[in-house]
């Protein structure tokens, strides 16, 4: 098994997860009340969960935006 996903699964295993996607259904939402929870967050929804434990991008150029930043 590739070593990120080994780490992933270690991270998940067993718990109630919460993966953020983006769009504007999310817009007026208050992610801090899933601090503490486990969360998988998916493209750009970890400008506003910056506390998410996996941030996941399929697009390199996508990590690259915001490697910038």
């Amino acid at each position: 098994m590739p070593t990120i996903v080994q780490h992933l699964r270690n991270i998940i295993a067993g718990k109630k997860i919460f993966i953020i996607g983006g769009g504007s259904s999310l817009k007026n939402f208050d992610f801090s009340i899933l601090r503490g929870e486990s969360i998988i967050a998916l493209n750009s929804s970890f400008i506003e969960v910056p506390f998410a434990d996996v941030i996941l991008w399929s697009d390199d150029s996508f990590a690259a935006q915001f490697d910038r930043q």
